[in-house]
């Protein structure tokens, strides 16, 4: 993200926020070459890290206000032989990161 102020140069913010994600599916095959997937997902956040305009990072793991989240998995997969297949899966959060209730 990059802000400026009016006078003042522009700031360059990097937010980093790794999470340990654990995702339970159900998948249903409707043919040999095509299935699809149900579920949903735990997540806990290891650490956040923001950086202005270049190093040092910032840890702010303490101030997250959220550390735990959790959500639904949607998806399709297709099979192309026994050792390749593609997936499209759509992860919804029941969570937001924006901390404004309004």
């Amino acid at each position: 993200m990059q802000y400026q102020t009016l006078g003042e140069s522009t700031y360059t913010w990097t937010n980093t926020l790794n999470y340990l994600e654990i995702p339970l599916l159900l998948k249903i095959n409707v043919t040999k070459t095509v299935g699809f997937y149900t579920g949903g997902f735990a997540s806990k956040l290891l650490n956040a890290k923001v950086r202005v305009n270049g190093p040092p990072d910032v840890d702010i793991t303490a101030l997250m206000q959220i550390k735990e989240d959790y959500g639904t998995i949607v998806g399709i997969n297709y099979t192309v032989n026994p050792s390749f297949s593609l997936d499209l899966r759509l992860v919804q959060s029941q969570s937001s990161l924006n901390s404004d209730s309004d």
